[in-house]
């Protein structure tokens, strides 16, 4: 549904976006991370033609956005990071409004607005004045304002910035329950959200995209090994020169506060057995055993301080 092709923005001499590549399929969320200043918002202007590039194209569906700008934004729905909400109207007359502005027919309008409201459960709010909402619930009207005219794609710029931490759960779970539905680009600089929301990852970094896969295949990339957690009962110093003397074992950390063990190791196979087998061999009680991914921020730090 999304293609980017070789994008670049530059400013003068400076290249905000340099030379850029992905794709999106329909269905997908996919999180865009980068520090600030990374050209994130920038790329997602471009993709919704806000922003024309200085070279390179992008395409939404079939249709390249510079070529055929009317009929590429008509599949897009935009939640900037502070939507553009009149607060003087009511959420019902202000998403009607907004629903004839994308297109929607008149005859149509009241059918979209009300299932916009259902979907975004804003049905107590309907008739209430969007400067009386809380924060959370302008975030509600922002992205029912940008589901009104059923674009096939949406493209969320922080959407949960500034919310409390129930909101945010709302959220989170009103985009998973859209992206069901539509192809999601999602920008956050929230990455446990991105980790429980997004089907895969785009990193960018002084413009370039610096890694894009599913957070899987990101972390065993980043990695060069595996991640073993270990809790043992009857836990002493010797141990530890247990441990160290497993063929494959690389470091270890040892976490009081929790009684656990990160390995770190070869990525072979049955490296887990090999552990559990010689531990108990030395008299120790194994509770458990577990491999554990890099986390989406060690996955992210890593790829931006090798750029």
């Amino acid at each position: 549904m999304i293609k980017v092709i070789n994008v670049t923005k530059e400013y003068g001499k400076f290249k905000a976006v340099d030379n850029i590549s992905f794709e999106m399929e329909k269905g997908e969320i996919v999180g865009f991370l980068g520090p600030n200043g990374a050209g994130k918002t920038t790329t997602m202007r471009i993709i919704t033609g806000y922003f024309l590039p200085t070279s390179g194209d992008v395409f939404i569906g079939e249709h390249n956005i510079e070529e055929e700008p009317d009929v590429a934004k008509a599949l897009i729905g935009y939640l900037p990071e502070n939507p553009p909400l009149y607060p003087e109207m009511p959420v019902n007359d202000y998403l009607k409004f907004v629903g004839l502005l994308k297109g929607v027919n008149k005859k149509e309008i009241n059918k979209a607005v009300n299932y916009v409201i259902e979907k975004t459960s804003l049905g107590e709010k309907r008739y209430a004045k969007i400067k009386t909402l809380s924060k959370g619930l302008k975030q509600r009207v922002g992205i029912a304002a940008a589901i009104i005219h059923d674009p096939e794609v949406l493209i969320l710029d922080e959407p949960t910035i500034g919310l409390d931490p129930l909101q945010i759960i709302e959220i989170r779970n009103l985009i998973k329950e859209i992206g069901k539905e539509k192809t999601i680009l999602l920008s956050s600089h929230i990455l446990a959200e991105v980790q429980e929301v997004c089907d895969k990852v785009i990193i960018i970094n002084k413009g370039r995209i610096v890694a894009k896969d599913s957070k899987e295949n990101l972390a065993k990339k980043a990695s060069s090994g595996k991640r073993i957690i270990l809790k043992i009962k009857n836990f002493d110093q010797n141990c530890l020169n247990v441990l160290q003397s497993i063929n494959g074992v690389q470091n270890y950390f040892y976490d009081e506060k929790t009684n656990e063990i990160l390995i770190l190791t070869e990525d072979r196979e049955n490296i887990e057995n090999d552990i559990s087998k010689l531990i108990i061999e030395n008299g120790y009680s194994l509770m458990s055993i577990r491999e554990e991914e890099m986390s989406l921020e060690e996955i992210f730090a890593k790829y931006v301080k090798e750029e």
